[in-house]
């Protein structure tokens, strides 16, 4: 059996190069995954009511788009888009990104930094996934899309554009 204990120096560092090259081969197709997802995205985006959709937004795996009528909206997530009627809309709501620092807050001090980085990577995942443009839509197969919107203007537009469309 072979063990990494008793192996020589040069089996050694073949072991490191193959590991290294793994890793590299690794982000190398994680980044190309990333591009085809956002390529998608903004594709469906840029065609969405036959090219003239007049509000339109694409992230790297999200998307919305509406015409300039707004009676119509187009949501797409990684893995679907599909188009509502405005009166299909049961709600809309912007959530901002203030989860990493209310927790921080709360938390106080730590006194292990292992721990404390650990907690914060943790508000920070949580605060990716829980921040944006939240549609909810009559919609059995897809009650709610997220829209993920970095910026805090595009989120606040996206909100004025759909309380205009509703009507609010």
């Amino acid at each position: 059996m072979f063990s990494l204990y008793e192996a020589d120096e040069e089996t050694m560092e073949l072991f490191f190069i193959i590991v290294g090259v793994v890793a590299v081969a690794a982000i190398v197709i994680s980044g190309n995954a990333k591009k085809k997802s956002a390529d998608r995205v903004s594709g469906i985006v840029e065609k969405a009511f036959g090219g003239a959709a007049k509000y339109k937004f694409s992230g790297p795996d999200t998307g919305v788009a509406m015409p300039s009528d707004l009676k119509q909206i187009l949501l797409v997530s990684p893995y679907s888009e599909k188009t509502y009627a405005v009166d299909q809309i049961r709600s809309h709501e912007i959530r901002d990104k203030e989860i990493v620092e209310q927790r921080r807050r709360e938390r106080g001090n730590i006194v292990s930094d292992f721990r404390a980085n650990q907690l914060e990577a943790e508000d920070r995942q949580r605060a990716k996934e829980s921040f944006g443009l939240f549609v909810t839509v009559k919609d059995v197969d897809h009650p709610e899309w997220r829209v993920a919107i970095d910026s805090a203007v595009e989120r606040k537009k996206w909100n004025e554009i759909l309380n205009q469309a509703r009507g609010i």
